[in-house]
């Protein structure tokens, strides 16, 4: 998963941002499928995710779904927003968080 930091988001254009967000999607619904555990499997990739960098933490959790996201009260710049199911994973860039970022920045 090394090819899907949070750097290789930053740097990337738009067009290659969403061929990341596909790909990186396709990896971790592999993984979900091939689990035994849908929620334990979760936590173990969005600690990998974490680990590349990604700031990501729990937004919704039902019994067949966790959506991921960039915290929104301290707001730590645009990120990946990542929703989970036994069957998909889908991955969106979100760079709404970076514009109250630059505000926050602005008023200090």
């Amino acid at each position: 998963m090394e090819s899907f930091t949070k750097q290789a988001f930053v740097a990337a254009r738009a067009g290659e941002r969403e061929e990341l967000s596909t790909s990186l999607g396709e990896v971790l619904t592999a993984r979900i499928k091939a689990s035994g555990d849908f929620h334990t499997t979760v936590h173990r990739l969005v600690a990998e995710l974490r680990e590349l960098g990604h700031d990501l933490w729990s937004f919704d959790e039902t019994d067949d779904s966790q959506t991921w996201c960039p915290n929104w009260e301290r707001q730590s710049g645009p990120g990946i927003v990542v929703v989970f199911s036994p069957n998909a994973v889908s991955v969106e860039w979100s760079s709404e968080a970076e514009g109250a970022r630059k505000s926050d920045m602005d008023e200090a």
